[in-house]
């Protein structure tokens, strides 16, 4: 009588265990995950400052779910704290904030000499060409337009953390207002900006 051989499979990696040993099965998966550990990239942390929960919520749930660490905090001076604390690899901004505004933040990172080089995303729901400006001023990396759609924050995530360009495809400007992927209509500075 042939026996139906066991068909274990290990779905993380993609593998199908078939016609191995239990003990070649523990083996291999081991040696697998000894890999896969090894070859995977450490996740890059998201600081996200914004004064309204939901938001935060969105943030932490979206990114958290494309691979990113992210902490959240609802004040700009508890930003900062966090940010000396847990040295961020991002920043993402609300400009309109309680208390100190974004640009006041952001201007208080650029700075301070252990926070200047993070990048920061200052995100905003004015529509004026003056708040690209303004960010651009006070030291931002980008400024978005809210609410940003997730393949702009994915992608604009990509370019400021220097990810391969096809990783950040569509999105060309080094600063600018963003929305939707499309330029905001005016420029800015003599450069066009995006959203």
């Amino acid at each position: 009588m042939n026996e139906i051989p066991d068909r274990r499979t290990h779905y993380e990696s993609g593998i199908e265990f078939t016609d191995l040993a239990p003990d070649q099965q523990t083996a291999l998966a081991a040696a697998l995950a000894t890999v896969e550990t090894a070859a995977a990239p450490p996740r890059a942390t998201v600081l996200c400052i914004d004064d309204d929960a939901l938001v935060l919520h969105f943030y932490r749930d979206f990114l958290d779910r494309h691979g990113y660490r992210t902490l959240a905090v609802l004040d700009g001076l508890q930003g900062l704290a966090l940010a000396h604390q847990d040295r961020p690899d991002v920043i993402l901004l609300d400009v309109m904030l309680r208390g100190l505004s974004g640009f006041d933040i952001c201007r208080k990172l650029r700075a301070d000499p252990a926070l200047r080089d993070i990048p920061i995303l200052l995100l905003t729901v004015w529509d004026h060409p003056s708040v690209a400006t303004t960010g651009h001023a006070a030291g931002a990396t980008r400024t978005l337009h809210k609410p940003t759609d997730a393949e702009t924050l994915l992608t604009v995530l990509a370019e400021v953390l220097g990810h391969p360009p096809s990783a950040s495809k569509g999105v060309t400007e080094d600063r600018g207002m963003v929305r939707g992927g499309r330029p905001v209509s005016g420029a800015v500075g003599g450069r066009s900006p995006q959203l």
